[in-house]
């Protein structure tokens, strides 16, 4: 998703959108000190490893980058968004009486695999991951 603000006279376009995605595209990310820098394949790797753990901790990650250029492509990249969406209180017992009837459940998601699996695993319910294609 992207968003065109202007500030006075100057325009931003800012994006959100998945971490793979929105990599892909940047050219530079900001550093702690407010910064822009190449993004080189270390601090490439190192955004993955963060997206990973928020990953394997249930949570749905959103990378999020600008660009002064109304463009989707050299962007700067700002951060990760790192959501917990959680089951509904019901689930897990409606799950549970499910699986005592001899029910198999299935968690249908277009979740991360990382992340579905977590939630799986924080609700009991067996996984096997899949794409479409």
């Amino acid at each position: 998703m992207s968003s065109l603000y202007r500030f006075g006279a100057k325009e931003v376009l800012f994006v959100k959108g998945a971490l793979e995605v929105i990599l892909e595209r940047s050219a530079f990310y900001v550093d702690a000190e407010g910064a822009q820098k190449p993004l080189d394949a270390g601090v490439h790797a190192n955004i993955l490893e963060h997206a990973k753990e928020f990953e394997e901790g249930a949570y749905r990650v959103l990378a999020i980058a600008k660009n002064t250029k109304n463009s989707e492509e050299a962007m700067t990249f700002l951060g990760l968004a790192a959501i917990m969406d959680l089951p509904r209180p019901e689930v897990k017992e409606a799950i549970a009486q499910c699986q005592s009837a001899g029910i198999r459940t299935m968690m249908i998601t277009g979740d991360n695999d990382k992340t579905a699996q977590a939630i799986a695993r924080k609700n009991r319910v067996a996984i096997r991951c899949g794409f479409a294609r």
